[in-house]
């Protein structure tokens, strides 16, 4: 696990710029970031000769990821966002083909056991009694604690079955208003 400050320049944008906020309030040293951050394309050119895409052999752990990936594809790309659900996780699937989200996965494997999963990584961690190491909102630190809640599903053993299921559930869920042909091979 590695953790990259990318090249932001925060004077680009109003101080009271609630993303600007958010970042300083996760004490983060912006004007780090605008003299020594890797700038965009150095970090897709590090990304593409990493052997990290495209490679079913590499899982990617995510709390609501679905943002960091659009992000990633379209840094890789240079295209707009699809139009549709079904053409943007198509793309999903085609850069990242295996990973796991601690938050659908907490739900749909019954770690917790609420009607609502808690919103935040932290009270995801909390339910289920996850420790973090370092601190919030640190990429490292958040894909640690998301990797310990994906290990720790309270008071279960891990369900080879369910594990193996997961991913098409998840696709089934995530694409209910795709084609019947997409709806047809995630319901095989």
């Amino acid at each position: 696990m590695f953790q990259l400050n990318l090249l932001f320049g925060p004077t680009r944008r109003s101080g009271d710029h609630c993303g600007v906020k958010f970042l300083r309030e996760s004490e983060l040293i912006l004007e780090e970031h605008a003299t020594k951050g890797l700038p965009a394309s150095e970090f897709k050119n590090m990304l593409r000769e990493s052997g990290l895409l495209q490679n079913k052999n590499i899982t990617w752990v995510t709390f609501v990821g679905y943002q960091d990936f659009e992000l990633m594809i379209n840094l890789l790309t240079k295209d707009p966002l699809p139009e549709t659900r079904l053409q943007f996780l198509l793309q999903v699937v085609e850069y990242f083909p295996s990973s796991f989200d601690c938050k659908s996965f907490s739900k749909d494997g019954k770690c917790i056991n609420k009607e609502r999963v808690p919103g935040k990584l932290y009270a995801v961690a909390t339910e289920l009694g996850a420790k973090r190491t370092g601190k919030g909102h640190q990429a490292a630190s958040d894909t640690l604690l998301s990797l310990r809640c994906l290990q720790r599903p309270k008071g279960l053993a891990p369900d080879p079955v369910f594990l193996q299921e997961y991913l098409r559930r998840s696709l089934r869920r995530l694409w209910m208003s795709a084609s019947p042909t997409v709806m047809a091979y995630c319901s095989s």
